[in-house]
């Protein structure tokens, strides 16, 4: 038998950084995202999916974006969805008891069997996070999957172990991870679907737990991957070597990602004007980008050992300072960016 695990769709999303337009396009994406994955599942024959919780993001998620969540659900009457809310999903989820082929939980471990595949749940709270390891009962014949959301240590993994427990499908960490529970079963954070900001890099997808080959398997499924690039252009000589650099990078990168380049280096020439030498080719090859230039010019002090003015003068203040060569570069920088009225990143 092979299950579905994903988590954190957090639909609804503010997506606060993105311009208007991108941001109703991102938004549409999250719930897309969901839909073609239980199309993946039919296309593959896999009739059982798990949603361990913040499928929504708070109270920020509009009614039509919640009905259209579960009306993707009541489409697909052959397939079968155990949701599990999150801590996001509290005053979000609506009351939808009345669909056949969704399976929720309660504060109370909820179990639901599967031939000899039980898959039990239960959603932590104040009141039942300390008692919960205490009340799981599994039968050790079965194969066993817990749903939980929730951070490893809050949840205190290592009282779950030699609990008869073959896979806990978690939810609340934004990143793929699996790791080992006991000499049975594992703990696995699908990570979420989509990465919505520069927190969130990387692969994104879900896992396809296989319950007669006791493995599971990562699936990139993302329709949009957040990049993070740091370029040190220091060994550049030119503004013109700088860009080239930085285009050798960002070829890279697929084409209507998301990409944040962090710029960084001494140089003898004037980087201030990266950004708008980078702006029509990173315009057009991405759905969103920002540069982040933490560029430093290399001073001639020589220039300025006679120079009667008042950047003349703070130079000359500095310089004489018992301060180490690289913090008094740094210094140097600002005040001299702050005197040209640029704004300046500390």
């Amino acid at each position: 038998m092979k299950i579905i695990h994903t988590a954190d769709l957090h639909i609804g999303s503010p997506l606060a950084f993105l311009s208007e337009n991108d941001r109703k396009i991102r938004r549409i994406e999250l719930l897309d995202s969901f839909k073609r994955l239980v199309m993946y599942a039919k296309e593959n024959a896999i009739k059982y999916i798990l949603l361990s919780g913040d499928i929504f993001d708070k109270d920020k998620v509009n009614k039509a974006d919640k009905e259209y969540f579960y009306q993707i659900i009541e489409a697909n009457p052959d397939l079968n969805f155990y949701y599990l809310r999150g801590n996001h999903d509290t005053n979000s989820a609506l009351d939808k008891d009345n669909i056949k082929n969704l399976f929720l939980f309660n504060n109370d471990w909820k179990y639901y069997y599967i031939e000899d595949v039980c898959i039990s749940g239960i959603e932590v709270s104040e009141k039942n996070i300390n008692t919960i390891h205490q009340t799981l009962n599994l039968n050790k014949e079965n194969y066993n999957i817990i749903m939980l959301h929730g951070d490893s240590k809050e949840l205190i993994i290592n009282k779950f172990k030699n609990k008869y427990i073959d896979y806990m499908a978690l939810g609340h960490i934004h990143t793929y991870s699996s790791n080992v529970l006991d000499t049975r079963g594992n703990y696995v954070y699908s990570g979420c679907l989509e990465g919505r900001g520069f927190d969130e890099l990387g692969e994104k997808g879900f896992v396809i737990i296989d319950t007669n080959e006791k493995k599971h398997t990562f699936i990139p499924f993302a329709t949009r991957i957040v990049y993070e690039k740091i370029i040190d252009i220091t060994e550049t000589n030119s503004l013109y070597d700088a860009i080239e650099k930085i285009e050798e990078v960002t070829n890279e990168v697929p084409d209507k990602s998301l990409l944040k380049l962090i710029i960084k280096g001494t140089v003898k020439y004037d980087a201030t004007d990266i950004e708008s030498r980078l702006l029509v080719r990173l315009k057009s090859r991405f759905f969103y980008y920002e540069i982040c230039n933490k560029t430093k010019k290399l001073l001639n002090l020589d220039e300025y050992k006679n120079d009667i003015s008042l950047k003349g003068e703070v130079i000359r203040t500095i310089t004489s300072k018992n301060i180490a060569e690289e913090d008094k570069n740094d210094i140097l920088n600002y005040c001299l960016r702050l005197l040209n009225g640029e704004d300046i990143e500390l």
